[in-house]
């Protein structure tokens, strides 16, 4: 009998904080700018799943970008769906 896994998403966005919406993929940012990253991980299953470790972190051009600093601008948190 086969194992039935969860069907998990996640959905990523970058929000321009001066205009508040959504960057699309690959779009120019012209200058310095302020940025929300916000996603959302989804179980479309009966299966739970977890404990997952999200952790995120940004590239441009194949480069990470570290603001702050920081390596991961989503810090590793674990969670369950």
């Amino acid at each position: 009998m086969p194992i039935q896994l969860p069907d998990i998403n996640c959905w990523i966005k970058a929000i321009d904080q001066g205009n508040g919406k959504n960057l699309a993929d690959g779009a120019d940012v012209a200058g310095p700018v302020s940025v929300t990253v916000r996603y959302s991980v989804t179980n479309d299953s009966h299966k739970p799943a977890g404990p997952l470790t999200v952790v995120g972190s940004l590239f441009r051009n194949n480069v990470q970008l570290t603001p702050g600093g920081q390596p991961n601008v989503v810090p590793a948190q674990t969670i369950t769906v």
